[in-house]
Formats: structure tokens, sequence, C-alpha cells
């Protein structure tokens, strides 16, 4: 038994398809590559392919992670070459390392996520209004959002702890730029967009048009809170 980690990146191509497609995009590129993907058992098998994290539609990323049982041992840069060889458009196969046993779960080891977000201002917003806002947000101590839960019922959520790091990078030709660092994981998560959503509401200068752009740098190890090391 062989487990590979590997560290990919989505583009723009893949930006707006839905988790279950991107899975079954992995799914069919693996088959291409003619590898030896392990099965679970039962009535219903489905290949051993576990996500750190699915990535809401429209966010782009170059540190995402995933883990592949294979049922025979191969090394790391061959499991790289082929999936190169047969990714689709916008897949980017950043590096993959090998496992001989099992290893912990990828999703249970990460906690945080770190982001680059670009904001299109409309109005002649400054960075001192934007600053005052930003510290505004890290200096309160709750900032409950209604948000829907599970069963579809609106609940308050207390975005505040969630909110590791917020910096406002600069503003260039009308373009809000920000790093975030924010929960994500199997316990807990905050959408990027949610936050900007929060942001853009704070002032009525400040609108995004159409849309952010968010892009996900990497995702942070809850044990030692580094970034993940494959």
């Amino acid at each position: 038994m062989t487990v590979a980690r590997i560290k990919y990146g989505k583009g723009n191509e893949l930006k707006y398809i839905s988790h279950l497609d991107f899975m079954r995009a992995i799914h069919r590129m693996l088959n291409r590559a003619g590898m030896e993907v392990a099965h679970s058992q039962g009535f219903n098998p489905h290949p051993k392919v576990s996500f750190a994290m699915a990535m809401p539609v429209g966010m782009t990323s170059e540190g995402d992670y995933l883990d592949v049982e294979f049922n025979n041992s191969l090394p790391a840069q061959v499991i790289k070459r082929e999936l190169v060889k047969h990714s689709p458009p916008g897949l980017d196969i950043i590096d993959v390392k090998v496992y001989e046993q099992p290893v912990k779960s990828i999703s249970a080891q990460i906690s945080q996520g770190i982001f680059n977000v670009e904001i299109a201002l409309d109005g002649n917003v400054t960075i001192n209004q934007i600053d005052d806002i930003i510290q505004g947000i890290l200096d309160q101590e709750h900032i409950e959002l209604p948000r829907k839960n599970k069963k579809g019922k609106i609940v308050l959520k207390d975005i505040r702890p969630h909110i590791k790091k917020l910096h406002v990078a600069e503003i260039k030709q009308n373009i809000l730029k920000l790093d975030m660092v924010l929960s994500i994981g199997s316990n807990e998560n905050l959408n990027p967009q949610m936050l900007i959503d929060y942001i853009t509401s704070q002032n009525k200068g400040i609108k995004a048009i159409p849309f952010a752009k968010i892009h996900r740098i990497d995702m942070i190890v809850s044990e030692n809170k580094t970034p993940m090391d494959i």
C-alpha cells in the first residue's frame, strides 16, 4: 500500500466547477494515468481519495492537498509525472510525497487557510478609510452574522474568532488587496466571501464590482501553526 499526498493548485479554468465535479475530474485523471488506485469495500466501492478541504465555487488556489491510496508501491516522481501528463487544464500538480504506512487524515490536520483577496472598489476610498474599517473589525470581540445552517435555518455565527489575520496589502487603481488567515477545517470554517461581504457593508463608498477574487495560498497545520509541508 502507498499513500500519495499531493499538493495542487486550481486555476481560473476550474474555479466555477463544484467540488463534486472536481472530485470526478480527479478520478478521471487517475484513470487516464493508469494507476492502481485502492477502492473501498462493499456494494458501492469508490476510489480511496480524500481531500483536505472542499473549496467554495469561484476560488483559485496554489496550496490545496489530497491523499490517494494505491494498491502498489510507486515513487513520488512517477506519480507526479503521470498526473501532470494527464491533468485537466487549470489543475497544477505542484508536489507529491509518498508514505508507505497509514497517515493521519489530512482534513484532521489543518486548521487555517492563507488567502489573498482582491476587491474592485467603486468610489474614491482611501487606504486610511480601509485601515480604519479593518482595525475596527480586529478590535471587536464578537461579530455575529446571519447564515443558514445545515438544516436550512437562519442562525447567528460569530465570525470574529475565525479571523486570525486581516491585513491591507495595498490599494492600487481602485483594487483593494487583502491578506487573510481564516479558520478552515472539519471543526471550524469561515468562508472568505462572508468576511468580504461584511467588510464591504461597513462603508457606502466600498462596493465590490462585480465580485472579489479569492486565492488560497496554503493551509496551516493545527499542530505547529505552520504551512502544510508534504
